[in-house]
């Protein structure tokens, strides 16, 4: 199981350098019937980035074109805010940093992830770099 942070996703999204990586693991996960997931704290950071950079109308031929994807957004659980307050506090992770970290140690998932913030985390986390 993989959890994307909101910076592989918008890797992905720009097709930036190793956004390869990332579209390796939709392909695996198309193959397989097991999509990726993404924290909804996450997704709203990645919503707000491209409609900061462009526009809303942009950021909703994204989403419609994200739905043809192996892509789950989970909700954010009670468990995984107050495990995330903890991991903010203990690696001082920005919030969205550590609801993905949280995620990832709750499901025993990869975090999937460019942002070097983690590094404070691998003892935690298994990461997969891109």
């Amino acid at each position: 199981m993989h959890i994307l942070d909101a910076s592989a996703l918008l890797a992905y999204l720009t097709r930036e350098d190793k956004s390869h990586k990332v579209a390796g693991l939709f392909t695996k996960a198309l193959d397989s019937n097991h999509p990726l997931f993404i924290s909804s704290l996450n997704w709203a950071e990645v919503s707000h980035k491209i409609q900061g950079a462009t526009s809303v109308a942009y950021w909703k031929q994204v989403r419609e074109q994200l739905q043809s994807h192996p892509l789950q957004v989970v909700p954010l659980t009670q468990t995984v805010a107050e495990s995330a307050a903890f991991l903010k506090g203990k690696y001082k992770l920005g919030l969205a940093d550590a609801v993905a970290a949280a995620l990832a140690i709750e499901q025993k998932a990869i975090l999937v992830t460019k942002d070097f913030d983690f590094k404070a985390v691998e003892q935690e986390v298994k990461i997969l770099w891109i």
